[in-house]
C-alpha cells in the first residue's frame, strides 16, 4: 500500500539562491510528487523570484548548509518513511538535473502547484529510487521568510 507524507519547513530565512525542501528518495521506494504549496511572511514588496521543481536521478550529492525535515505520514496509523529530507540548503544538491517546472514565485502570493486534471491519478512526477525531488528558489534579493509542504507518495 502506498503511503502519503509531508515534508514541511516553517518561516526559514532565505537569503540566497538554496534547496527550500528536497526530499531524497530511499533505495526500496520510490516518490511521487503530489503537490507544493510555498508562501512568504511579512513581505511588503512585490517581486518575482525564479523558482524550480527539479528531478535528481541516482548518484545525488546532497546539499548542505540547512537542516534536516522530518517527513509526517498523513495517516496517524502509517507507515514510518523510507526517505529523508531538508530544507533551506544554500548549497543545493547536485546530480543528474531534469527541470520539472520552471516559474516564478511572487512573495506577496502564496503559490500553490499540482500536476494537471489531465494527469491521472498514480501518474504524477515520479523519482526514481535513489534520486530526489527539489523545491529550488534560484534567487534572492534581500530576505524571504518561507514556509513551504511539499506532498509525496511512496510507492
Amino acid at each position: 500500500m502506498s503511503e502519503v507524507f509531508t515534508v514541511v519547513c516553517k518561516n526559514i530565512a532565505a537569503t540566497a539562491a538554496q534547496d527550500v525542501l528536497i526530499a531524497y528518495v530511499s533505495s526500496t521506494k520510490k516518490l511521487q510528487l503530489l503537490a507544493i504549496e510555498m508562501a512568504a511572511n511579512g513581505q511588503v514588496t512585490i517581486g518575482n523570484y525564479p523558482i524550480q521543481i527539479k528531478y535528481l536521478a541516482a548518484a545525488v550529492v546532497a546539499g548542505s548548509g540547512g537542516a534536516a525535515a522530518t517527513p509526517k505520514n498523513i495517516n496517524p496509523d502509517g507507515a514510518a518513511p523510507t526517505f529523508t529530507a531538508r530544507s533551506n540548503d544554500f548549497t543545493q544538491a547536485t546530480g543528474a538535473l531534469t527541470t520539472w517546472l520552471a516559474t516564478q514565485f511572487n512573495p506577496l502570493q502564496p503559490y500553490y502547484w499540482e500536476p494537471p486534471k489531465s494527469v491521472a491519478v498514480g501518474d504524477e512526477p515520479k523519482a526514481e529510487l535513489s534520486g530526489a525531488i527539489s523545491l529550488s528558489l534560484d534567487s534572492v534579493t534581500g530576505t524571504l521568510n518561507i514556509s513551504a509542504t511539499m506532498w509525496l507518495r511512496e510507492v
